[in-house]
């Protein structure tokens, strides 16, 4: 058994690839604890050892609401990519961050940079809603 270094419950998916957006494959993602080891990343039933990780990248995303950023781990492996949104240390600060553990030196490789929340998805989509209502009300009281 690896000793734990870290652990924190997160969100993970391997259906985003390198793209930080909103998108319904979030709603479908696991949840589970991120266990970070000497030799291994955890989370649920994924196991990533060190020596298979291509590239590891923590981005951070600005909070469109309020103050702070979030982050993500994109971890790249030669067969898959993982994405996990890391937890924030406390919502009840002034300004909101990712755990202070993930700003550290860590066991594995990893690039930190700066990103923009991609949102063209989310947008089109809330068009489309907005745009579906204005034509049901239309063709419901057009007659009245």
């Amino acid at each position: 058994m690896d000793d734990v270094l870290f652990e924190c419950r997160a969100r993970g998916t391997t259906r985003e690839r390198y793209r930080v957006r909103a998108s319904l494959n979030w709603a479908r993602c696991r949840w589970a604890n991120l266990i970070v080891t000497k030799t291994q990343l955890k989370f649920g039933d994924w196991s990533i050892p060190y020596e298979e990780i291509e590239d590891a990248v923590i981005a951070t995303v600005p909070i469109q609401v309020g103050t702070g950023t979030h982050g993500r781990l994109i971890v790249s492996t030669g067969e898959q990519i993982y994405q996990f949104i890391l937890p924030l240390q406390s919502a009840w600060d002034w300004k909101v961050k990712v755990h202070s553990y993930w700003e550290g030196p860590l066991p594995f490789a990893v690039r930190r940079m700066p990103v923009d929340f991609e949102r063209g998805y989310l947008n089109w989509l809330g068009a489309m809603v907005v745009g579906a209502w204005i034509i049901i009300f239309w063709l419901k009281f057009r007659g009245h």
